[in-house]
Parts: structure tokens; C-alpha cells; sequence
């Protein structure tokens, strides 16, 4: 492995021709020295992709785990064999721009404080996603966050934890999050905080991991030149119901884990589960509706 070498990490599940862009387009970068998938499918179809002899790569490494282990253990089982110093942790919904993974590389290392850097997220429109770039999420900018999505009021976005609709800035800037649907860290950093936090399924681990590498004295940047597409919900949208529940319960866990104590924003709990709670039930329902319709 070279000095400034990256080994990729992709969680699929169901993924399907998604899965074979994403790692095409990850294997024309120059940076990228192996890729490991980890198919978390119970029948092991997205891993099938790699053996029908129509696209076969020495450099990807495919784990069929049998089962749905969440996205946290699966990139956890995989980093557990990286040798390079770099990991890239990327959804398969998605293809980097050309260049986006050494961009993230090379401001990593141009920044010994920085641990972690992210993509900037373009949807299909061809806009900034949501979960880009983010703020600290407070519990007060979480309640400010939610009003200023159900009010639409954009040009409050500095209230909230959310910063798509902020200015873009000219270059890498720090941050309080970035997503996990493309990341470059260092593997050293992520192992000395024993990687993902395992107890959130689905939701908020990328949140909760930028938290605790902060906590250990880390930045995170976010990298606005760095590109990554992302189609998104790819594997989610034949189970709605399961990813809604787990969201909102990642939501519940990591203010619990992380704002518990009265004087770090405790007295907002019941707020916040009461919100939790109540969004659930509206988007589940929501949804019955329209499918009855």
C-alpha cells in the first residue's frame, strides 16, 4: 500500500446496478487501492453481481454477511481489515466525481488537525443535499432545524443544524458533521474510537461519529469541490416503514447518549421524543394514505 493510499467501504443492500456504477467510478480513482463490499442482503444478491463474470475487479473484496447487519457493524467489520492509511466510506446509490476521493485525501493531509472530510452531495436536481454539511446538532438547533423545514423558511438556515442552504463556501471549511453517504478518514482516527458506534442501526451514526472524533480533539471538514452524486434511497425505498421507525429512533438514541445531562440540553428530551414520536407517526401515516390512494 502506498503512503497516501484509500481503501473504500461500501454497505449495500439490494443495491443492485447501483452497487456496479458506484464501484466503477470509485476504481478510475487514482487514490483508491482496494474496495470492500460488504453486502448486508439475507440472499446475498448484490454480492452475485461480482461472480456472473461481467464485471470482476482484483481489487474488490466482497463479504456476503447473510443478514442485515446495519450500517455501523458492516463498515466496522471492514475497517478491521484496512491496511492503507485512508478509508473512504461510500453509499452505493451514488458515483464520485472524478478526483473527489484524492481531493479528500489531499486536504487531509494538508490539515494534521483534520481527521475526517466529506463530500459535497448533489442530488439528482443537481442541488446541495440535505446532510451535506451540518452543524453541531444542539438540541436547540434540532427544534430549529424542524421549524425551519415545516415553515420553509430558507434563509433562517443559520437557526437550525442543517447548512445546505447556506452560502457555498470557496474552499474546505470545518464543520460540526458531514454525512455518511461520502467520507474520507483516517483509518488511525477511526479505530481509536472503536469506528461506528454499533447501537445506531440506521441514522445518525455519521452525526454521532463526526461527534465523538471532535470529543477526541479531531476536525471535520466539509470539501465543497469534492463531488459526490448521490441518487439516494436507493436500498430503502422497498422497506419505507423500517427505515422511518429506525430514524427516529437513532434520533431518540443519540440525544439521550449525548445531551442526557440537564446542563448539555437535557431539559429538551421530552421535547425532543415528543417530536420524534409525533414525526414518525405523520410520515408513516402519511405514506399508508398515498399508498391506499
Amino acid at each position: 500500500m502506498s503512503s497516501g493510499g484509500v481503501e473504500a467501504i461500501i454497505v449495500s443492500f439490494n443495491s443492485g446496478c447501483s452497487l456496479i456504477r458506484c464501484c466503477e467510478a470509485l476504481l478510475q480513482e487514482e487514490r483508491v487501492e482496494r474496495i470492500r463490499v460488504i453486502d448486508n442482503t439475507p440472499d446475498g444478491a448484490d454480492s452475485m453481481l461480482f461472480k456472473s463474470g461481467d464485471f470482476r475487479d482484483g481489487r474488490i473484496a466482497v463479504t456476503a454477511t447473510g443478514r442485515n447487519l446495519g450500517f455501523g457493524p458492516a463498515v466496522n467489520s471492514a475497517l478491521k481489515e484496512v491496511a492503507a492509511p485512508y478509508v473512504a466510506i461510500v453509499n452505493p446509490d451514488g458515483v464520485v466525481e472524478t478526483g473527489a476521493v484524492a481531493r479528500l485525501v489531499q486536504v487531509l493531509e494538508h490539515e494534521p488537525q483534520a481527521v475526517l472530510a466529506g463530500a459535497r452531495l448533489l442530488g439528482q436536481d443537481g442541488r446541495e443535499q440535505q446532510g451535506s454539511r451540518r452543524r453541531e446538532p444542539t438540541p436547540g438547533r434540532l427544534i430549529a432545524n424542524t421549524l425551519v423545514r415545516a415553515l420553509r423558511l430558507r434563509r433562517w438556515y443559520e437557526f437550525g443544524f442543517e447548512m445546505k442552504d447556506a452560502p457555498l463556501p470557496k474552499g474546505p471549511v470545518e464543520v460540526g458533521a458531514v454525512s455518511g453517504a461520502c467520507m474520507v478518514a483516517r483509518a488511525a482516527a477511526l479505530r481509536a474510537i472503536d469506528g461506528f458506534d454499533e447501537r445506531f442501526f440506521l441514522h445518525f451514526e455519521d452525526l454521532d461519529l463526526c461527534k465523538r472524533l471532535r470529543n477526541a480533539g479531531g476536525t471535520i471538514l466539509y470539501v465543497p469541490d469534492a463531488v459526490f452524486h448521490h441518487e439516494g434511497g436507493g436500498s430503502s425505498a422497498s422497506r419505507p416503514y423500517f427505515v422511518i421507525w429506525h430514524k427516529h429512533l437513532s434520533m431518540i438514541r443519540y440525544y439521550f447518549k449525548h445531551h442526557r445531562r440537564l446542563g448539555a440540553g437535557g431539559a429538551w428530551l421530552p421535547l425532543i421524543c415528543l417530536m420524534a414520536v409525533l414525526r414518525c407517526g405523520a410520515l408513516m401515516g402519511r405514506r399508508l394514505i398515498s399508498g391506499r390512494l
